[in-house]
């Protein structure tokens, strides 16, 4: 049965970048969340859990897969890797507007049956 897992983020503005291991769709990754101060907004990286990356200084966008731009291999996991924004016009979601609870969370959907 496919699943959505909402991706637990900082969303309290302490730490505008840190990195954090996921398991999406039986893998580990390490997503890393970058804070930019002068575009205020987020950019992505996902690199392997041996460091190999797999996407770097994406901007977070909602309702966007942000592993749109990246050839589905081996490396890369198989759903997408979303931002959904609860209400409202879309937006980026700002410093403390990203996580659980808050107007964006960061979603990924695993396609595994």
């Amino acid at each position: 049965m496919s699943a959505m897992l909402q991706i637990q983020t900082l969303s309290d503005g302490s730490t505008p970048s840190y990195s954090q291991q996921v398991n999406l769709s039986g893998t580990d990754y390490v997503l890393t969340l970058n804070w930019n101060t002068y575009g205020q907004l987020w950019t992505l990286n996902l690199d392997t859990s041996d460091g190999v990356s797999i996407v770097a200084g994406r901007t977070v966008v909602p309702n966007l897969d942000l592993l749109e731009c990246v050839p589905l291999t081996s490396l890369r996991p198989p759903g997408p890797l979303f931002v959904w924004q609860a209400q409202g016009e879309p937006r980026r979601p700002g410093l403390n507007d990203l996580g659980i609870g808050a107007s964006h969370g960061l979603f990924y959907w695993d396609p595994r049956p």
